[in-house]
């Protein structure tokens, strides 16, 4: 039963992106693309198969499945150009086991934008505030007695302001996770399926989806991770590799370095594990619209 499940879920995963593999028009809901949460963050974005806590509802909503306990994630990220990037989830497992729901907000905001008639004279600042609300449900399969499928969706409620326009919208994320031996792990997650907005102007835009595969391997007598990610943007033809590695010593401290192709620089970041139920996270990265570095502090509470 659990192996028909797997097949339909594939099946499904094939049909959506054949059918919604085309679109049009620019990059509506672009702030979907900037990566949450400092740990991520430091290993260049390489996550897909590695995700777990509450960021899972971001990067693949299937490593949730296999949270123990109920955790809440924050985070903050000052950018260049006066921009804030905040990020909050909760994750909540249920039932016997290997099940969870989660629910988040990933917000960017854009202060103090000159706004200007048209022959150039200051009429005063505005703010452009994006924000999406996300609600995931994940579980897991136990293929086989080595192998485990994790499954999850997430549902994304976005809106966006912009001076005296706004929009509300709708996207979908599919994710699985499989892992063997809890050595192994790939992943594949398809994110902004069915995406839409609706503005208050008359005008309706379609979000680019995105397919990202990933690939981890674990050592735990080290331990060490390592993991490569690929996204392909279905609408732009555009391909991004991210690579990223974490190294834990003594179960306290976490040493954590990446690279993408995105920017094309390196990401470094520390996590510091104050008891198995605290953690903060630190990721220094370059700003994707300049040189400049940006800043990224998380905090993680598990009850």
């Amino acid at each position: 039963m659990k192996r028909r499940t797997i097949f339909v879920f594939l099946s499904i995963f094939v049909q959506v992106i054949a059918l919604h593999g085309v679109g049009t028009g620019g990059y509506p809901a672009a702030f979907l693309q900037i990566p949450v949460y400092p740990r991520p963050l430091a290993m260049g974005g390489a996550f897909a198969a590695l995700a777990d806590g509450p960021s899972a509802v971001f990067w693949n909503p299937a490593g949730l499945s296999e949270m123990e306990n109920s955790s809440i994630a924050i985070s903050y990220s000052r950018l260049t150009l006066d921009r804030a990037h905040n990020f909050a989830a909760i994750a909540l497992p249920f039932g016997s086991s290997y099940n969870c729901f989660a629910i988040g907000i990933d917000n960017l905001l854009v202060r103090n934008i000159d706004k200007r008639d048209a022959t150039g004279t200051k009429l005063g600042t505005f703010n452009d505030s994006e924000s999406a609300v996300f609600m995931a449900i994940a579980s897991s399969f136990f293929a086989s007695e080595n192998i485990i499928v994790d499954i999850g969706i997430n549902t994304k409620f976005i809106m966006h302001t912009f001076d005296d326009a706004d929009a509300k919208g709708f996207s979908l994320d599919i994710g699985m996770i499989s892992d063997f031996q809890r050595t192994l792990r790939l992943a594949l997650v398809l994110h902004d399926s069915f995406g839409k907005l609706w503005w208050n102007t008359g005008t309706t835009e379609n979000i680019p989806q995105r397919l990202k595969a990933g690939l981890a391997v674990t050592i735990r007598s080290i331990p060490l991770a390592i993991e490569a990610d690929m996204s392909y943007n279905i609408r732009s033809d555009a391909t991004t590799v991210f690579a990223g590695t974490e190294l834990i010593l003594l179960r306290v401290l976490s040493i954590r370095g990446g690279y993408n192709t995105r920017t094309n620089t390196p990401s470094f970041g520390l996590g510091i594990h104050a008891s198995r139920n605290f953690a903060i996270d630190y990721a220094y990265t370059q700003d994707q619209l300049d040189a400049r570095p940006s800043h990224h502090i998380g905090l993680t509470i598990s009850f």
